[in-house]
């Protein structure tokens, strides 16, 4: 997952020209330092990359279950429709035997309501309703129609909190990874820092670092740096307590 992840994605252009306009002369007497870090091997070997994302899939799963309940039991009465979120709730390892036969029951009555209320609205609209299917129709419609808006509803907020989570874990890790590259520059005296899994432009192949000298190569001071800095706050994804 978060390897696709956009941060790093982009090069700075206008570096680049500067880069290839400058002599070797020119950043002798300017004395630059250059370092390279490999992103890949970092999120491959950092600790908190693991826990990141189990957490954001904890939360889909959290917010997904309660959701499938109500789209699994979108044709029941408002009764029928609680009991039903009640027993999914419980799982299948969880639930009696006498449990499971009314859940079966109630998934089975949801479907074939369900399913009518589909055939008589694609009759409706070809205008071949009897007055029984009419009365159906409406009778589906009164219980199907407000849980099905609320089903959308609930699946967009979710799909946005969703979103919102991902967001904050990916800003996490990448400020932890920025700030302690941002460290270890300091500590080498580096005055330029390049990513060695970047391309030269977003979906292209070739990569900006083509070759580089391994004594450049500071992804091994940054992972132990993250790695030990995570063994003494392990809780860096929490989400910081409302106020």
């Amino acid at each position: 997952m978060f390897r696709s992840l956009p941060w790093g994605r982009f090069v700075p252009f206008a570096l680049l020209a500067v880069l290839a306009c400058c002599s070797a002369t020119a950043f002798a007497a300017s004395s630059v330092t250059i370092g390279v870090v490999d992103y890949q091997t970092i999120y491959e070997k950092y600790a908190a990359v693991k826990p990141a994302t189990q957490s954001l899939q904890n939360t889909y799963k959290s917010l997904t279950e309660p959701l499938d309940a109500l789209r699994e039991g979108i044709g029941l009465k408002t009764d029928d429709l609680k009991t039903f979120q009640d027993l999914h709730r419980l799982g299948t390892e969880n639930r009696t035997k006498e449990q499971s036969t009314q859940f079966d029951a109630l998934s089975h009555k949801a479907k074939e309501n369900y399913s009518t209320y589909q055939v008589l609205t694609d009759r409706k609209k070809a205008d071949k309703l009897t007055d029984d299917e009419k009365a159906r129709l409406t009778e589906l419609a009164t219980d199907i129609d407000p849980v099905a808006a609320s089903y959308e509803k609930q699946a967009q907020e979710m799909q946005d909190a969703i979103t919102a989570e991902k967001q904050r874990l990916q800003k996490v890790l990448s400020d932890q990874i920025g700030e302690t590259v941002a460290k270890v520059a300091k500590t080498q005296k580096l005055t330029l820092v390049l990513n060695k899994d970047i391309a030269a432009a977003q979906g292209e192949t070739e990569k900006i670092v083509v070759w580089s000298d391994d004594s450049l190569d500071i992804t091994d001071k940054v992972l132990t740096l993250l790695n030990d800095d995570y063994k003494l706050h392990p809780t860096i994804f929490d989400k910081p307590a409302t106020k």
